[in-house]
């Protein structure tokens, strides 16, 4: 096996698949969150069932690429300083 070093990762890459991953990772919690707000008692204004499950996972999804990105930037930056990770390939 030869030894590789990964010295960059693509922004916009790292942007769409951040964005991708925590969008359908966020059902899963805006569910979990909707299950808990049953046992609270009525509170003021509620906002319509879609409201959650329409924009809380683009929030998060937006949210998370731009994560993604920054992170793969920073990456890019340690790794041209230091020569990235080493990987077996």
């Amino acid at each position: 096996m030869t030894e590789n070093r990964l010295t960059s990762i693509s922004p916009s890459s790292a942007f769409t698949h951040g964005a991708l991953v925590a969008f359908f990772l966020a059902y899963p919690l805006v569910a979990l969150m909707r299950f808990f707000q049953h046992f609270d008692g009525p509170v003021g204004i509620r906002s319509p069932w879609w409201v959650a499950w329409a924009m809380m996972p683009i929030g998060f999804a937006l949210a998370s690429a731009v994560w993604a990105m920054l992170a793969s930037l920073a990456y890019n930056g340690v790794a041209r300083l230091l020569g990235g990770i080493k990987y077996n390939g």
